[in-house]
């Protein structure tokens, strides 16, 4: 048995076809997944960027404190000696 031209290229033109529809049918599944996760994990995670914060009070009842925590001004915070000598109060 041989295998002419026309039929060796009527083979090769149904891979091609069969790569390309199962290649764009795993885009089409994909794309949809990747779609639904981003819309479900947006949702919740994410909030509403018109929501406001809710106000929170330290544990010792002092509301506007000082620094957020790792700030400079935080007990225990690693400054250098230009930042300590910057810092108010310590004027020479």
């Amino acid at each position: 048995m041989n295998v002419t031209e026309t039929e060796n290229d009527g083979l090769l033109r149904k891979t091609v076809m069969t790569m390309l529809t199962m290649l764009g049918g795993a885009v089409v599944i994909l794309g949809t997944a990747s779609l639904i996760a981003l819309f479900v994990t947006s949702k919740a995670v994410g909030g509403d960027s018109s929501s406001q914060t809710a106000q929170v009070t330290p544990a010792d009842g002092k509301s506007g404190s000082s620094g957020t925590p790792g700030a400079l001004n935080a007990p225990g915070a690693v400054r250098s000696k230009a930042q300590k000598a910057a810092a108010p109060g310590n004027e020479i």
